[in-house]
């Protein structure tokens, strides 16, 4: 069996922009690097819908991005 340790965390916040002229659907996202990598999914979901919550156009997503190294388990 594989080991995983997370090395880094981001959290995205994509928010609603608007429409292009040719009527397509656009968005804007925004990312915050450095997010501990012991952080709960329940406490960066909290943290996201809180920074959504200041902007001015609609949240239409939070995300969550780890980077993890993969090592091959001990005997």
């Amino acid at each position: 069996m594989a080991n995983k340790k997370v090395e880094k965390v981001s959290m995205q916040v994509q928010l609603d922009n608007g429409v292009s002229s040719t009527g397509a659907a656009l968005s804007k996202t925004y990312t915050f690097s450095n997010v501990k990598t012991d952080a709960a999914p329940d406490a960066i979901l909290t943290a996201g819908n809180a920074l959504g919550g200041l902007a001015s156009h609609e949240l239409q997503g939070v995300y969550c991005t780890e980077k993890s190294l993969l090592s091959a388990a001990q005997a």
